[in-house]
């Protein structure tokens, strides 16, 4: 465990110093010799994040979670990731050309979205992310052609039940700061 702190510290003493490549090496030495601290691997993600490689970041962060998944922060930091890479893969889909390079960017930019999601995303979070499905639901089934309507229905279908889960969590989010004004207010 000794050795495990050494290379933890100088992978944190790498980051602080923005050196992110020796602290990305750090941090896989530290987890080569205890792969189950969830602390080395979270920060290998965070280096990632910080060198704007948000898809390497999943990888680590994901790892995290398993090894800790009551921690808060893991989870935090893994969902804006997801959405990071999950609007770089909806903006690929809205760019590209070739059609089945289109649906499959779609297909995995959804899939981002809902694990991010599914990590607890609340309020505007998660306003953000139902709006982003709806969008992409809604992208998808514009693509789809006329020929396979029952495809395109439930597209539409599951892009209006993500706007109404936006909308509720819009609401609920600013009768949360609505709250939180009037009590600010009473208080002064």
């Amino acid at each position: 465990k000794y050795y495990w702190t050494d290379r933890f510290q100088a992978a944190m003493e790498r980051m602080n110093e923005d050196e992110l490549e020796a602290a990305a090496d750090e941090f896989r030495n530290a987890i080569a010799i205890d792969p189950n601290d969830y602390r080395a691997w979270m920060n290998l993600g965070i280096v990632f994040a910080n060198m704007e490689q948000a898809e390497e970041a999943l990888e680590p962060l994901r790892q995290a979670h398993t090894l800790d998944p009551d921690n808060e922060q893991v989870r935090d930091i893994l969902r804006q990731i997801l959405a990071i890479v999950g609007a770089g893969k909806y903006n690929e889909a809205q760019t590209t050309e070739d059609e089945a390079t289109r649906m499959a960017s779609w297909d995995e930019a959804m899939g981002l979205f809902q694990e991010a999601i599914d990590l607890g995303a609340v309020g505007e979070e998660l306003d953000n992310y139902e709006s982003n499905l709806a969008f992409i639901y809604m992208s998808k089934g514009q693509a789809v052609t006329d020929e396979d309507m029952a495809e395109k229905k439930a597209l539409f279908d599951q892009a209006i039940e993500h706007f109404r889960t936006a909308c509720i969590a819009r609401n609920a989010h600013r009768a949360e700061v609505g709250e939180q004004v009037r009590t600010l207010e009473t208080d002064e």
